[in-house]
C-alpha cells in the first residue's frame, strides 16, 4: 500500500517537535525530513531521538544539499561533501532512519568542459557512499533532477548509469523530471524507484505549488507508478505546511482510487 509524506526545505528552519507534531496532526504517514540547518541530523540527533518515538509516523530522510557537491573537481569540497553524508547516514541509523535520499554532483566554473570527468567522479562518490550505507544498513536513493540546474541525472539513463553495481535505488522527482520534459520516459521505470517527489509546476522553474496549481499531468503520473508495480511513498514537498496539506487533500482521495 502506496504512503504519503511530506518534506519541505523550510521545515528546517523551524523547531523539530513542532514539525512532527503539525505533520502528525495532517496525518501524514511520513515525514521526509531536510536534513539542514536545525534539522542537521549530526548536530541535533539527541532532540530527534526524543521527538520522533512518540509519532506513528515514519521518519525517512533528504541528505543535506546545500554547498555539497558529491562530484565536485576540488578534491577537499568532495571529501567534505562525502563525508558530511556519512556522518548524515550514521546519525540516520542510530535513529532507526532507514531511507535516504540524495543528490547527484553539480556542474560549476571549474567542470565546465569537463563534464565526463564530473560524472565519473559523482560515479566514484556513490561507490564509497553505498559502501557506508551497506555496513550502516541504510537505503541510498539517488534523485533525478531538472535541467538546467546545471546538476546530473537528467535522465533515468544517467541515473541508472551511475547507480549501476551498487545497491542505491532511485527516487522519481515529477517535477523535476516535467521540467526536463521528460516524465513519460521516466514513468516507463516505475518498478524501480524506491522513493517519489511530488509537487507542481508550470514547466520552467521547481515551482513546489500545490497539487493542482500548476501543469504537471500528476494524476495521470501517480496512477501510471500504481499500475506498473510502484508501491512506495509519495512524497509531497511543499512550500509550507498549508500547501502540503492542500495536496494531501487531493492527492489521499486519488491514490486510494487508482489503488
Amino acid at each position: 500500500m502506496n504512503r504519503i509524506g511530506q518534506s519541505s526545505p523550510a521545515f528546517c528552519h523551524l523547531p523539530i517537535a513542532a514539525v512532527a507534531d503539525r505533520i502528525s496532526k495532517a496525518k501524514f504517514q511520513v515525514w521526509e525530513i531536510f536534513g539542514e540547518g536545525g534539522h542537521f541530523l549530526p548536530d541535533h540527533e539527541a532532540e530527534f531521538a526524543k521527538v520522533l518515538p512518540s509519532h506513528s509516523f515514519e521518519a525517512q530522510l533528504h541528505a543535506p544539499i546545500s554547498d555539497n557537491n558529491i562530484g565536485s573537481l576540488n578534491p577537499r569540497a568532495r571529501d567534505l561533501a562525502l563525508r558530511t553524508h556519512e556522518d548524515t547516514m550514521g546519525a540516520a541509523a542510530r535513529l532507526g532512519i532507514e531511507r535516504v535520499t540524495i543528490h547527484p554532483g553539480n556542474h560549476s566554473p571549474l567542470s565546465r568542459g569537463h563534464y565526463g570527468k564530473l560524472h565519473e567522479l559523482t560515479r566514484q562518490s556513490l561507490r564509497r557512499l553505498d559502501a557506508v550505507a551497506l555496513e550502516l544498513g541504510v537505503e541510498l536513493f539517488l534523485e533525478n533532477m531538472a535541467l538546467g540546474w546545471a546538476f546530473e541525472t537528467v535522465s533515468m539513463d544517467q541515473l541508472l548509469d551511475l547507480t549501476q553495481a551498487t545497491e542505491i535505488g532511485t527516487c522519481l522527482d515529477v517535477g523535476h523530471a516535467h521540467i526536463s520534459k521528460r516524465l513519460p520516459e521516466f514513468l516507463g521505470f516505475a518498478s524501480r524507484f524506491g522513493n517519489v517527489h511530488l509537487h507542481d509546476n508550470k514547466g520552467v522553474m521547481d515551482d513546489h505549488l500545490t497539487l493542482g496549481e500548476g501543469e504537471i499531468p500528476w494524476k495521470g503520473a501517480v496512477q501510471a507508478l500504481v499500475a506498473d508495480g510502484y508501491r512506495g511513498t509519495f512524497v509531497i514537498e511543499s512550500r509550507d505546511f498549508a500547501s502540503g496539506e492542500a495536496s494531501l487533500g487531493v492527492l489521499g482521495p486519488h491514490l486510494r482510487r487508482a489503488g
